[in-house]
């Protein structure tokens, strides 16, 4: 398997362009004339993230030298990337901010290309708060602008940056916006499932596996309460929360094997915890997380 892949890394790489950028595929498929939108954006975004794995793959087969190989290429993509799609000199915009090259060499502001490079990490740490109050600025008019491979992306980068507001109306990955598209969910990149239980609920992997998670919810969005389970390798996770007059009630089941690290809303927060054990045991934290051994836990703190 792992030669197949390096196979498959000596194919794409022979269809870059400008030093390392591909534009071969169909791009954000679904949006405008349906395909070749943010080509370059998606695509080297994504060949980028295929030599980490390869690089990762190389070092579970004792490949050092292989390894660093994949490392290396993979950090001339992301400087290439760079290069052609980050724009930190227009004095029109206040942010950098990442264009496409959809009508180069004219520039466009675009979330769905802010969106991508946030979360495949191709951001210099200097440009990341930047790149993240573009993707704000763009869609401040409540309107988002995607097609189906740009709509995971944006809505799970809004779920980090706390604005669930703005996912609002539908309840699957749509291929197009129109109200009579052919396919109404288009799941293949995901589904609105994992933006639900990430984002809505909270719940999130640690390591592979589940052996550590965290539990972070955006507790200041419209959802008053929240409950669901997840069925991990270690045991069933069971996780509420609720906004009362005082702030917030979680409930957590940690199964055995696992570690949670509870997120609250602010630094130096205020915590009572109830786990409920024979003795049931109770004390108080002030931090901006806890972590919590396998258990049944009731938590309270103010947001």
């Amino acid at each position: 398997m792992y030669r197949a892949g390096e196979r498959y890394m000596a194919y794409i790489k022979g269809k870059e362009r400008f030093g390392g950028l591909i534009e071969h595929g169909l791009g954000d498929w679904g949006r405008g004339i349906a395909h070749g939108i943010a080509q370059a954006n998606i695509e080297t975004a994504v060949y980028h993230e295929y030599l980490l794995c390869m690089s990762k793959f190389a070092s579970h087969l004792n490949l050092d030298d292989e390894k660093k190989s994949w490392e290396k290429e993979a950090k001339r993509i992301y400087d290439v990337y760079n290069q052609h799609l980050l724009v930190t000199d227009d004095p029109s915009r206040p942010h950098a901010y990442y264009t496409s090259r959809d009508d180069y060499p004219n520039r466009d502001y675009d979330a769905v290309c802010q969106a991508l490079a946030l979360q495949f990490n191709m951001v210099p740490e200097g440009h990341i708060s930047a790149v993240q109050a573009s993707i704000l600025s763009d869609v401040s008019d409540g309107k988002l602008r995607s097609g189906e491979i740009g709509l995971r992306y944006l809505f799970n980068t809004l779920g980090d940056l706390g604005r669930t507001d703005l996912v609002l109306g539908e309840t699957t990955l749509l291929e197009f916006w129109q109200d009579e598209c052919r396919s109404k969910c288009h799941d293949m990149l995901g589904s609105i499932l994992e933006w639900f239980y990430i984002y809505v609920l909270g719940l999130k992997v640690g390591e592979k596996g589940w052996r550590t998670f965290t539990v972070a919810p955006d507790y200041h969005s419209e959802f008053g309460t929240v409950e669901g389970e997840f069925e991990s390798p270690y045991g069933m996770i069971g996780l509420s929360w609720s906004k009362i007059s005082s702030g917030i009630e979680m409930e957590l089941s940690v199964p055995v094997g696992s570690t949670a690290t509870v997120v609250l809303p602010k630094d130096d927060c205020h915590v009572m915890i109830n786990r409920h054990l024979l003795d049931d045991k109770k004390w108080a934290e002030q931090s901006n997380r806890v972590e919590l051994e396998h258990g049944a836990y009731t938590l309270h703190f103010p947001i």
